[in-house]
């Protein structure tokens, strides 16, 4: 059971219109409730964890390592691990070296937009550090 505090920030998010999942104590499926009553004595509450942005990276040139979204909701891919700025990812890595980024997600259907802020956004391919 969670403490206190955690139930308050579960109903706060709850509140603020962040999706909330619930669990019969002991169960181990999450169920996605739009409207919780928040019964914390037979029931476990969460929020709804974001689902991350995706790729198929096979149909993607190998050179291109990383893939970002940026705050208007394009999505773009990159050669170099991208930097973020204020409302987008920029196409240099930290060091200041420029790579090559495409806007990806008018042309590819296997690139799906998550529901996490998009600061959060940066995935990479297999093997790289994100």
């Amino acid at each position: 059971m969670k403490s206190l505090k955690e139930q308050i920030e579960v109903m706060q998010a709850a509140d603020s219109g962040k999706a909330i999942q619930y669990k019969p104590h002991g169960g181990v499926v999450w169920i996605d409730c739009n409207r919780p009553v928040f019964d914390w004595f037979s029931q476990d509450y969460r929020v709804k964890p974001a689902t991350p942005d995706y790729i198929d990276w096979s149909a993607v040139k190998p050179e291109f390592r990383y893939m970002a979204r940026d705050e208007d909701g394009k999505i773009f891919v990159f050669t170099l691990k991208p930097t973020r700025d204020e409302d987008q990812w920029k196409n240099c890595d930290k060091n200041g070296n420029m790579g090559v980024a495409i806007q990806v997600d008018r042309v590819l259907s296997s690139c799906i937009p998550g529901d996490s802020d998009w600061t959060e956004s940066l995935v990479s391919r297999e093997g790289e550090e994100a």
